[in-house]
């Protein structure tokens, strides 16, 4: 029973997503989400990137790219899919254990796999259920979590992609954001 309702919540959350509704909550456990958010921080309308149509995406390119190789079972089914972000790119997520989130970019264009060494393997122990907040018409990328596991890290982090790298714009702490027993 606890598996079905665990899985009704994230299709109903992914939708809300999809939508562009905040769906996570601070809750007595230090839950945090967007929502917790109590001062100016960067904006997916500030961030704007014009939307390029690609019928259909460039296939992964995995030579010379040995964690695209690693990954690409994964990364050709969710570059597959077309962009999600940042105008042409494609971000794909997988699991990489428990609490744990793994990604990489794609470039619909030419099939190359970007992946932010220092915001990869994102513990979302106090995240539910998604850590990455981003859209197709902006390059502003929205981290919720512990990127390298490091939980000193823990908390929303706002990054912006220049189509080769991200750049850490801000950071707000988990302590910043939620306390337990609130």
């Amino acid at each position: 029973m606890k598996i079905a309702i665990a899985v009704a919540l994230t299709l109903i959350v992914t939708m809300f997503v999809r939508w562009g509704i905040p769906v996570l909550a601070c809750d007595e456990n230090g839950f945090f989400s967007l929502d917790d958010v109590k001062r100016k921080v960067p904006q997916f309308e500030e961030n704007r990137v014009s939307v390029q149509p690609i019928k259909k995406p460039v296939p992964v390119v995995l030579k010379g790219n040995p964690e695209a190789r690693l990954y690409r079972s994964v990364l050709r089914e969710g570059a597959a899919k077309g962009p999600n972000f940042a105008g042409r790119y494609t971000i794909v997520q997988w699991g990489c254990g428990a609490g744990c989130v793994d990604w990489a970019i794609v470039d619909a264009i030419t099939g190359k796999a970007f992946f932010i060494d220092n915001a990869r393997d994102v513990s979302v122990a106090r995240v539910t259920p998604l850590p990455l907040v981003f859209r197709l018409g902006s390059n502003l990328l929205v981290l919720l979590g512990a990127p390298k596991e490091d939980e000193t890290r823990n908390g929303i982090t706002y990054y912006l992609w220049n189509g080769k790298s991200l750049r850490q714009l801000d950071h707000i702490p988990a302590s910043d954001l939620c306390r337990a027993g609130r």
